[in-house]
């Protein structure tokens, strides 16, 4: 309800030597909760924030600031608010499966006010939270060009009333990390999200919104090792004007000659809403003939929407461009994916 997002680019060098990476792998951060919610938080608990809480040697602050998730309810912390609350508990009806749903858009101080959740079950409360993990995000940077430093690529998670509910990983980065400030972090490898190694195969890479951060690495990559198979990049967002990321080095790219088709589809930029799978549907036939000449499709941004309809999309342009039935093109896509060259980073 009521979201607004804000896009920055990260550049951060390593603090160690040794450390390496690969076009696709992912990043992992590890943020600190927002300074407003563990106020929220310290005056819940009626505690100092130098105080200790129960079960813990660090104080207060570190303690709600860097150990634990307080955001975002999580299936223990719910089934013990429901323990002590019967409405709560004739909602949930003991199916923890889904916690979701009936919460969409609450943070968990938010149930817990809801619901009277009693002070004195504080040491439980706190006992029920998971620990504040890191957060994936994918980098856009080639290795190839920056061997000592990364980029990733965020977009700030704000909603709610004048946008007071934040993001954790997303709003630490974009509004308490400055120049010169460290975080910790650590690289995850996914070797199946990567270039082929074979130079002359065509690459598709389909990413709305941050979901072109690891297509920014891999035409890098590719452009630097002077790989000569063509490239096609399915983009869009919501606005041309705010949301044509990194607008000015793709348009370099295609001028080069490195990106061979730029498929833009900015959403609300008319009456009819467009997107990244309409395009797809638009190109169905040099689409079709890329995959013929063993195109690698890549796909990576939101699971819940953009990657069933681009799946949807794609089953269409095989079905309709072979002359086959869905069932078929079904089995195509998925004989693709068996051969890793189809594959998916969604979030």
């Amino acid at each position: 309800p009521g979201s607004t997002k804000e896009t920055m680019h990260y550049d951060l060098s390593f603090s160690q030597d040794g450390v390496n990476y690969q076009a696709g792998d992912a990043l992992y951060l590890i943020p600190k909760n927002n300074k407003g919610l563990v106020n929220r938080w310290l005056s819940y608990l009626q505690v100092e924030a130098e105080s200790t809480l129960p079960g813990f040697n660090e104080d207060a602050r570190t303690v709600l600031t860097q150990l634990l998730d307080i955001r975002l309810p999580s299936p223990a912390t719910i089934e013990l608010i429901a323990r002590h609350s019967k409405e709560l508990s004739t909602l949930i009806n003991n199916d923890l499966s889904n916690i979701e749903q009936p919460f969409y858009g609450l943070e968990l101080l938010d149930i817990i006010d809801q619901y009277n959740f009693p002070l004195e079950h504080k040491a439980e409360l706190l006992n029920s939270l998971p620990p504040l993990g890191a957060r994936a995000y994918s980098i856009s940077s080639s290795p190839t060009v920056q061997a000592d430093m990364v980029s990733i690529t965020v977009a700030s998670v704000r909603y709610g009333e004048q946008s007071t509910k934040q993001g954790v990983a997303s709003c630490f980065l974009v509004d308490d990390l400055e120049v010169g400030n460290s975080i910790d972090g650590y690289f995850v490898s996914n070797k199946h999200f990567s270039i082929p190694q074979e130079q002359s195969v065509p690459v598709i890479m389909i990413g709305p919104g941050t979901g072109i951060a690891p297509f920014r690495s891999f035409l890098y990559e590719r452009s630097v090792l002077k790989h000569s198979g063509k490239n096609w990049l399915f983009f869009g967002d919501r606005n041309v004007k705010n949301d044509f990321l990194y607008q000015d080095e793709l348009l370099q790219l295609q001028s080069e000659g490195v990106l061979t088709h730029l498929s833009l589809a900015f959403s609300r930029d008319q009456e009819q809403k467009v997107y990244v799978q309409d395009r797809i549907k638009e190109h169905a036939v040099e689409l079709y003939q890329w995959i013929q000449e063993g195109a690698y499709i890549y796909v990576c941004g939101d699971a819940q929407h953009m990657a069933e309809s681009v799946e949807t999309a794609l089953t269409n342009v095989i079905s309709t461009q072979a002359n086959i039935n869905e069932s078929q093109a079904q089995q195509t896509l998925a004989q693709m994916a068996k051969d890793k060259r189809y594959v998916k980073d969604v979030y």
